[in-house]
């Protein structure tokens, strides 16, 4: 879709004449082939019809290519061409309207100016209060937190145009006194808007300011959010809450319904199934039910799209459009130090016998720390944090760390739970700014996990191996039937033996020269059991230009150079045979799978059913001679 007048494209069904549109995509979308997908349910006979509107101009064409039909549901791509999500808003607790606000020093709902707030005579520019929008399209609140969708109650807000980048705004309670029982700062705040900059809230107990007791960074999505404080100075103190202009004009942060209240905080945490287990970030945290820890840790994970703001870390699109503006969540290691971590946690689940976590990550980077996973039990409302030693989480279900390259790895965690429970994200920086940790796509649901690694192709897509984006010289294709080529690659899939059936592939013919290479990377696993693992898998190679098939295993972080352990290259005809390998190592690892293009365009290879066991075997099928595979103890220094 590109061009400046570019119109729309729609995915309809029709059903006894009916129509209803299922995806729908308008504007300019760049000079490139974007891929598209909806779920189809329907019990009844449909058509689906794919059609394209012009636009205001000659600059409007619009294409489609490769259109395939799976047996399998799936998440709607792009984020933005399907219908918005039902489930709950954003917040820890459900937004109210005609909230009471107390009378006290630090107490104020913004309907009558800042009660006993004062402007900072030291910063930049001032906080102002209004009601409806912002005068900024794109970011700030629609209405006020007190009163809601009426429009008729008023907040305070920073307007990022009357300030340049990094100016900062404050605003100072009156005086409030300590209480022997504890004290909790409750306030609701919104973040929106693609420039949104800092947000840092002070207990200020003398002359200076201190540093700040909880801070967020980036957007946060279109939502009013409450945080709540425990206040533990035995002194008289301020509290400060302080704005930092982000990048643009898009920037403007809100606050409104502030409470202090002579109690300690009590914790909050949405019932059991309250929100969906699918998260992919395009609306914030919020709308997932998932919140930045803000009392155990250091920093916050932020909400991030394209590439993050240091070269050679991070991703440059997210997982679940594959473009640079789909979202993710990421930390950037370039603002911390060694040793810090931030934790995103999620709402609460019911318990199981029977659980399975799935999720996207990245870790790319010279200086890539570490990236844990944890099973938070729930007592009751209030949660109870895992096992901790010298104040650090311990016993993760999921652990990974240092350089695993510039792509998104697969993650699959079964697990049990007895009880109510949260799931933790941990990322701990280490010792340099090209760190960045990125997650996406996480899926938490009841059943078991399918094996890691393993994959049939039958849902037209790759399950969790991706092609390389760099070291190599093409990518593996998915296919059906007979390749382009006559003479060479399969008639039909190994899987299902037929020409519907789904296998992997590399096409040989021009302009592939001879030893041109595709690679294909698992997702890193743990560290084998002494006796190892075994990889199975069925390959077909028919043609007189066969080139080689070879296997890999490429032991991490990403310093450490991959180990050939299976290699092949012969012309068998068309016949699918097995192979297979057995996997030792006592460190994370990734598989690689490489096809190379022989010395003619009769040369196509193909894969299917890739199944990993853990148990020991014998390679099969291999024209290496034995290798021996030394085993080496990799221990990253401690953070």
């Amino acid at each position: 879709m590109q061009g400046r007048n570019t119109g729309q494209l729609s995915i309809i069904k029709v059903v006894n004449g009916q129509r209803k549109t299922l995806w729908s995509l308008s504007d300019e979308q760049g000079n490139d082939w974007n891929f598209g997908q909806v779920t189809v349910r329907q019990d009844d006979d449909y058509k689906i019809i794919i059609e394209g509107t012009v636009g205001s101009g000659t600059f409007s064409n619009i294409a489609v290519d490769d259109i395939h039909f799976g047996s399998a549901t799936c998440d709607g791509k792009p984020n933005i061409a399907v219908p918005l999500p039902t489930f709950a808003p954003s917040t820890i607790q459900p937004t109210t309207a005609n909230v009471v606000v107390p009378s006290g020093p630090a107490n104020c709902d913004f309907e009558a100016g800042i009660c006993s707030y004062t402007q900072d005579t030291t910063d930049d520019f001032d906080w102002k209060t209004t009601r409806g929008s912002t005068p900024s399209r794109n970011t700030g609140p629609s209405y006020d937190h007190t009163h809601g969708a009426s429009g008729s109650g008023r907040y305070l807000y920073t307007e990022a145009n009357d300030a340049a980048s990094k100016d900062v705004a404050r605003i100072l309670s009156a005086n409030v006194s300590p209480s022997s029982n504890g004290m909790c700062l409750n306030f609701w705040y919104h973040m929106h808007g693609s420039d949104i900059g800092t947000l840092n809230v002070y207990i200020q107990t003398g002359v200076n300011i201190g540093s700040p007791v909880w801070t967020r960074s980036g957007t946060q999505g279109d939502q009013w959010l409450t945080e709540s404080i425990p206040v533990t100075t035995r002194n008289q103190y301020n509290v400060v809450f302080e704005a930092i202009r982000g990048s643009g004009s898009q920037a403007d942060i809100a606050l409104d319904d502030i409470i202090v209240e002579s109690k300690p905080c009590s914790a909050v945490t949405p019932s059991p199934g309250t929100f969906p287990g699918q998260c992919d970030f395009e609306y914030g945290t919020a709308y997932c039910g998932y919140n930045q820890e803000s009392q155990s840790d250091d920093f916050d994970w932020k909400l991030g799209s394209g590439g993050t703001s240091t070269i050679n870390t991070g991703p440059s699109t997210d997982h679940t459009t594959g473009t640079n503006t789909g979202k993710y969540m990421f930390i950037a290691s370039s603002e911390q130090s060694k040793g810090t971590r931030a934790w995103l946690y999620s709402h609460t689940f019911p318990a199981s016998t029977s659980q399975c976590l799935e999720f996207y990550f990245h870790m790319y980077g010279n200086h890539v720390g570490y990236l844990n996973v944890y099973i938070m039990a729930a007592a009751g409302d209030v949660p109870v944090l895992p096992f901790m030693m010298n104040g650090k989480l311990s016993n993760p279900v999921f652990s990974m760390y240092g350089n695993l390259g510039n792509l998104w790895n697969a993650a699959a965690v079964s697990f049990t739970a007895s009880s109510t429970f949260q799931v933790y994200f941990e990322a701990i920086v280490a010792d340099g700014p090209k760190g960045d940790i990125a997650i996406d796509d996480v899926d938490i649901f009841q059943g078991t996990c399918s094996t890691q690694g393993e994959c049939d192709f039958e849902n037209y897509d790759l399950c969790t191996w991706v092609n390389s984006r760099s070291g190599d010289d093409f990518d593996w294709s998915l296919g059906n039937g007979g390749t382009v080529s006559s003479g060479t690659g399969p008639s039909v899939d190994h899987t299902k033996g037929t020409p519907q059936g789904i296998y992997l592939f590399i096409e040989s013919s021009s302009p592939r020269k001879l030893d041109d290479s595709a690679q294909l990377y698992s997702q890193p696993f743990s560290p084998t059991s002494s006796s190892g693992r075994c990889l199975k898998f069925w390959y077909h190679m028919n043609g007189g230009n066969i080139g080689k098939l070879r296997v890999y295993q490429k032991l991490l972080p990403e310093s450490i150079n991959p180990q050939l352990i299976w290699e092949y290259g012969n012309d068998d005809g068309d016949q699918w045979l097995q192979g297979q390998v057995p996997i030792v190592s006592s460190f994370n690892y990734m598989i690689i799978l490489e096809g190379l293009v022989g010395s003619g365009y009769l040369g196509d290879i193909a894969l299917d059913d890739i199944t990993f066991s853990d148990s020991a075997c014998g390679s099969k099928y291999s024209k290496l001679r034995t290798i021996k595979v030394l085993q080496f103890i990799f221990l990253p220094s401690v953070i």
